[in-house]
């Protein structure tokens, strides 16, 4: 699976132990930087981007929307 994790920072020691299981169980694994997403909020759609390029996980298009799975470091 592509596993997007959603950081401010990649060395976070968080950030690392997520990255480092998710490698050890065999995923693909990008982070992602927070402040590098856009959300504009329309009727009747909501649209995100990441780096100015539309797509949401799992939709396609940007490398946010190749994840198959995206959530933020707690």
């Amino acid at each position: 699976m592509r596993i997007a994790i959603l950081s401010r920072q990649p060395s976070l020691y968080s950030t690392r132990v997520l990255v480092e299981s998710a490698l050890k169980r065999g995923h693909e694994v990008r982070v992602l930087a927070t402040l590098q997403f856009d959300i504009r909020v329309s009727e009747p759609n909501a649209e995100v981007f990441y780096q100015g390029e539309p797509g949401a996980p799992g939709g396609g298009g940007s490398p946010a929307a190749d994840a198959g799975a995206a959530g933020p470091r707690g």
